[in-house]
């Protein structure tokens, strides 16, 4: 999938898109980003120089600014967990028997699913190295959506980057 065959909307990058691609990410990339703060976190709680951290916060409070910061609410993390609870409600073998095995992932496609449904005329999809894991919150959540139509794709960072 070349640049041109993207999904229309903003892309949400997974925390493994912002270390797999770095090279590759323009700064027309990031500004149309939604940015969820549990990405940030992930980002930021790990060993990186000062300036690195200093860049993280700029780019944060810049979604701050532009409302394209995905903060999860109450809710959120409800949704979240029930999500990840029917998951394993249907036995996948693939899924370890852990709290937080899914935990930040199902975070962000649920505030993703969420920004979608309110956003009407609008469209964003998630990018990750972390296919499988995505598509199946992303399959979860768009069952329960199957009113508005609204469905959240998940593609590769190789379909967003293309070469």
């Amino acid at each position: 999938m070349s640049k041109r065959h993207r999904p229309h909307g903003k892309p949400v990058f997974d925390t493994n898109i912002y270390s797999a691609y770095r090279e590759k990410i323009e700064a027309e990339d990031l500004a149309q980003t939604l940015f969820p703060l549990v990405v940030y976190y992930e980002l930021s709680a790990t060993k990186i120089s000062q300036r690195r951290k200093q860049k993280l916060d700029q780019f944060r409070q810049l979604h701050d600014r532009n409302k394209t910061l995905l903060t999860p609410t109450k809710d959120d993390w409800i949704a979240a967990a029930s999500i990840v609870w029917q998951l394993h409600q249907r036995r996948r073998k693939d899924l370890p028997d852990s709290a937080t095995f899914l935990q930040n992932d199902a975070l962000i496609c649920q505030m993703a699913h969420i920004w979608l449904q309110k956003n009407l005329g609008q469209n964003c999809f998630i990018v990750t190295e972390n296919i499988s894991h995505f598509r199946l919150i992303a399959d979860c959540l768009n069952e329960s959506a199957k009113k508005s139509g609204r469905k959240l794709k998940v593609i590769s960072g190789d379909d967003y980057f293309g070469d």
